[in-house]
């Protein structure tokens, strides 16, 4: 698994990088049934100056696809958590997907 953070129109703080890294470590706990060395998460932080708002933009990459969540919100840390939210809900609708294919049929 790899993953990045980009920062634009602020500063890289080491707390942004530890709570970045603590969601990551969430949402691979839910890709567990996936091959490791395939995912990529990229995550992608943006200020808007005339806005006072942060956007968040979490991909990520996988065998089967890409899932996206972008959340704009004033707090950075609730714009994370959003987009957590919705991707743990993607990564379930690929499980059951999935599990569906592979389901054998009587």
């Amino acid at each position: 698994m790899h993953s990045t953070l980009t920062v634009k129109h602020m500063e890289k703080t080491p707390q942004i990088e530890q709570y970045f890294s603590h969601l990551t470590e969430k949402l691979t706990s839910r890709l567990k049934t996936f091959n490791q060395d395939l995912i990529d998460i990229h995550g992608m932080i943006e200020r808007n100056l005339h806005r006072q708002e942060f956007l968040v933009i979490i991909t990520v990459k996988l065998h089967s696809g890409r899932l996206r969540a972008q959340e704009s919100n004033k707090d950075i840390l609730s714009a994370f958590n959003s987009c957590l939210e919705s991707l743990n809900r993607q990564v379930e609708k690929i499980k059951n997907k999935l599990a569906r294919k592979n389901r054998k049929r009587i």
